[in-house]
C-alpha cells in the first residue's frame, strides 16, 4: 500500500490523462510513445497542465514523478492500444470525462488555465460522435515498423 494514497492516485491519473487522451487522438499504438518523440512532446504538454492543477490542489507532484509517467508505456507491447483507442475503434464513449472532463472541472475550481486539455476534450468529443455514427474516416490506420 502506498504511503501517500492520494499522491498514488494522482500519479495514475496524470499518466492516464496524458497517455490515453493523446493516444486516442493519434490512434496511437504504444509504439508511438516508445519511439516517436513528437508524440511524447504532445503527451508532456498535457502532463504539465495536469501537474499544474495538482500543484494548485496541494498535491506534492515532483519532477521525478512526472518523468516517471513518461516511461510507463515502455512496459506495454509495442503493437498494443490503450483503452481509449479501443473505445474509439468500437464506437463507444471513451474515458474523456473521467480524465479530461474531471481535470478541466478541477482546473476551473483552482483557477488554473488548461487550454491544451480543453482543446483535446473537444477533439475527442468530435471523434466519439463520428465513431458512434459509424464514420471512422477520421482515423487513419498506419502501421509503423
Amino acid at each position: 500500500i502506498p504511503r501517500d494514497m492520494r499522491l498514488a492516485l494522482w500519479e495514475k491519473f496524470l499518466f492516464n490523462v496524458s497517455n490515453n487522451t493523446v493516444a486516442a487522438i493519434l490512434h496511437a499504438r504504444h509504439f508511438y510513445f516508445q519511439k516517436i518523440e513528437a508524440a511524447n512532446r504532445a503527451r508532456r504538454m498535457v502532463l504539465e497542465e495536469a501537474a499544474a492543477v495538482a500543484e494548485a490542489m496541494q498535491i506534492p507532484v515532483t519532477q521525478e514523478l512526472l518523468d516517471g509517467c513518461m516511461f510507463y508505456s515502455d512496459a506495454y507491447p509495442a503493437d498494443g492500444y490503450c483503452s481509449m483507442v479501443q473505445d474509439i475503434e468500437a464506437g463507444r464513449k471513451t474515458e474523456k470525462e473521467i480524465f479530461l472532463g474531471d481535470l478541466i472541472r478541477m482546473a476551473d475550481s483552482v483557477q488554473v488555465p488548461v487550454p491544451i486539455c480543453r482543446f483535446l476534450y473537444q477533439i475527442l468529443e468530435a471523434m466519439e460522435t463520428a465513431a458512434a455514427a459509424g464514420r471512422k474516416e477520421h482515423i487513419r490506420k498506419t502501421e509503423y515498423k
